[in-house]
């Protein structure tokens, strides 16, 4: 038996989640709790009517428990790492593997639906952490179970993790909850491959490292209200690429050494933006095919455990696939993380 922990060295804005909840107070507080007057608010009926799911309650909730978890990891490793006794004893005792995994979502490719705006999730967009915490001796086999695992998790939170994408990114909002995909990764791994490289870019970075969805527009010069128009994109891009286009250049003027560098720098960010654009959008031709990812492509062959997350399971199927003592919670991402793959 081993006790692991795969520390989150980030951690999440919840001043959403606590602003929905002073909201529904308050909401409660001006709800008129007087007698109902026959029909189905009565009492005698209300007691057959469903109470609606609170995604709001029920990721506070979760975000709670989301520390507990983190807590109760954080105290164990760092007992086993403090201690002066013989650690390999203290971690064996512990029993328990603690992990944290990125969830990323998009709108599936399975529906014919011509949703507007569809452009803007028909790449991956990160929207949330999930944290398991799991006995060693259900994990024999360090693969297949954890996706196990998180395929569980995923479909009994997909309310919250819904609810936490459509608060910080309202254009989760025109879609059908069942008509999103998700995906999963380790937490270190999305770290390493996609924030570090996208969000987290120096100003003396390599002018060919992967840029975020803004800054794509930016450079096309793409009004936000046309992301999902792909005439549009393709029209910038041809135009611009002839612009900056090496051969253009110097068969026009008789710039210097530098200037053509500048040039063909200018030429690779257009292709960059054009390629960070249309990823993941659906071509609409005969065979309703689409563009490879930009998000899966981040960080190329290294980048292995990335996965999709089958198709979600029923409440009754979840329970049955996770076993007794294992824990899990999920909590929604910040603004600024989610929007810059928007």
């Amino acid at each position: 038996s081993a006790f692991v922990v795969i520390p989150s060295t980030h951690r999440w804005n919840r001043d959403f989640v606590l602003l929905e909840s002073t909201a529904a107070k308050k909401k409660k507080k001006t709800t008129n709790n007087g007698p109902k007057k026959g029909g189905f608010a009565s009492p005698s009926s209300s007691s057959n009517n469903k109470t609606p799911f609170d995604a709001s309650s029920a990721l506070i909730r979760s975000a709670k428990l989301y520390d507990e978890i983190s807590l109760k990891a954080s105290k164990v490793l760092a007992a086993a790492t403090s201690s002066n006794d013989d650690d390999d004893d203290l971690i064996v005792n512990a029993d328990f593997i603690h992990s944290e995994y990125l969830i990323a979502a998009r709108l599936t490719t399975n529906t014919n639906t011509p949703y507007t705006g569809s452009a803007a999730l028909a790449d991956w967009v990160p929207v949330a952490q999930l944290c398991l915490l799991r006995k060693s001796s259900t994990s024999q086999d360090e693969t297949t179970p954890i996706k196990k695992y998180v395929h569980a998790a995923v479909s009994t939170y997909c309310r919250e993790i819904h609810y936490a994408a459509q608060t910080v990114a309202p254009i989760f909002q025109s879609f059908p909850r069942n008509h999103i995909q998700y995906s999963a990764e380790p937490l270190d791994s999305f770290f390493k491959y996609v924030y570090d490289k996208v969000l987290e870019q120096q100003p003396n970075n390599n002018k060919d490292e992967p840029m975020t969805k803004a800054q794509a527009r930016e450079i096309l010069n793409i009004p936000i209200e046309s992301t999902n128009d792909l005439s549009v994109i393709k029209k910038s891009y041809r135009t611009l690429s002839m612009q900056y286009h090496p051969d253009t250049i110097s068969s026009a003027s008789t710039n210097d050494d530098q200037d053509d560098d500048d040039v063909s720098a200018k030429f690779r960010q257009v292709r960059l933006a054009y390629d960070t654009l249309i990823s993941g959008i659906r071509v609409q031709d005969s065979n309703n095919t689409t563009t490879s990812s930009w998000y899966e492509s981040l960080g190329g062959r290294d980048r292995n455990e990335f996965f999709h997350v089958p198709q979600l399971l029923s409440p009754d199927q979840a329970r049955n696939e996770m076993e007794d003592g294992i824990q899990s919670a999920v909590i929604g991402l910040d603004s600024e993380t989610v929007m810059a793959f928007v």
